[in-house]
């Protein structure tokens, strides 16, 4: 056997999760060369172990599939084929159950959720897309801009909040309930996700309008604000300015639920007679609070974009487009808000 031969025999034989030294034994039955020669012709060849540990760090330090795979190929020596087959092998991706917890701190979008649906995917005829999920954004985010506009209408037009009132408060508690299902039984997406940011848009629309005659010109502030933060960080993410590394994911996730803890306490204080500070005060500290809360909000979307790409890499089945972009959409309606109220604050100084 000449050189090349025993490396391609050694690869094979990696894959299938035999040791270097049981290679060797191998190729001394049918190579008929020396083990000097065989160590020495297959010393630079990682074996599948050592591979799978490299491919662990690339996806520890925020690389996706892809890249990681160009990444092996220039120190491993291993083909793409070889490389993509360990990656989307069962064992490999049990490797990366700890570093999935941290996919994204949005609640819709958790660790698990494209590895319980990898396991029907195979059945699926049409897979979750990039350009797919996309269209699904901009249908969800017209959805919200027909509820946002049937509120603010009705209060334009009867100038009186308690009109709208009720509104804000079915729109805002029945949007909850409905994510509460999507987010427990992801097949209800495709039918539900319309419905959930409908009832956001009529919630939000009667808070906006009611700031809007309060601080006139804040809305439009507010949401030119958000779309600029969600289109800089699509093009940070996308040129990898900011990696969602598993450090990253754990620090927004570990900050995301102290926020909602914090906003949990503060809401059920509204009922027991007592107020927690920050939230609604106008002061140095309440500003640098909202601007704080903005920021972890904003960043959000950046382990959201890598939770869709892992997904798309994953093969997850078509509907789950519609998941990806509910969970997106959350996030997006959580900034708007957090953008609205820093600007209230900021123009009552």
């Amino acid at each position: 056997m000449t050189e090349k031969e025993i490396r391609k025999f050694a690869k094979q034989n990696y894959l299938h999760g035999k040791t270097k030294q049981e290679t060797i034994e191998e190729l001394k039955k049918i190579s008929y060369r020396t083990p000097t020669f065989l160590e020495k012709s297959i010393q630079t060849i990682p074996s599948l172990k050592e591979v799978k540990k490299l491919a662990k760090q690339c996806i520890q330090n925020g690389k996706s599939k892809k890249e990681t795979v160009e990444e092996l190929k220039k120190t491993t020596y291993w083909s793409t084929a070889d490389l993509e087959k360990v990656i989307e092998n069962e064992e490999f991706l049990g490797l990366l159950k700890d570093e999935a917890k941290y996919k994204s701190s949005n609640p819709a979008l958790t660790a698990d959720t494209f590895k319980k649906v990898a396991q029907t995917s195979e059945n699926v005829s049409q897979h979750m897309t990039i350009e797919g999920t996309v269209k699904k954004i901009g249908i969800l985010a017209i959805l919200v801009l027909i509820g946002f506009l049937f509120t603010w209408n009705l209060y334009n037009t009867y100038q009186y909040f308690k009109l709208i009132q009720t509104y804000v408060i079915v729109g805002a508690l029945s949007a909850f309930v409905v994510a509460l299902i999507i987010i427990y039984i992801k097949k209800t997406a495709p039918y539900l996700a319309p419905i959930y940011c409908v009832l956001e848009g009529i919630a939000i629309g009667g808070l906006s309008a009611f700031m809007e005659e309060e601080f006139p010109g804040i809305v439009v502030q507010a949401f030119i604000l958000t779309l600029g933060v969600l289109f800089s960080l699509l093009l940070i993410y996308k040129f990898r300015i900011i990696r969602a590394t598993k450090n990253f994911k754990l620090i927004i996730a570990s900050a995301t639920s102290g926020i909602a803890i914090y906003y949990l306490i503060s809401l059920l204080g509204n009922f027991l007679g007592f107020q927690l500070p920050y939230i609604h005060e106008n002061t140095t500290d309440g500003i640098i609070f909202s601007l704080f809360v903005t920021t972890i909000a904003a960043l959000n979307l950046v382990i959201d974009f890598d939770f869709i790409e892992n997904g798309v890499e994953s093969k997850a089945p078509k509907y789950m487009e519609w998941y990806g972009a509910f969970g997106l959409m959350v996030t997006v309606i959580w900034l708007y808000l957090e953008i609205l109220r820093l600007l209230g604050k900021l123009r009552k100084r």
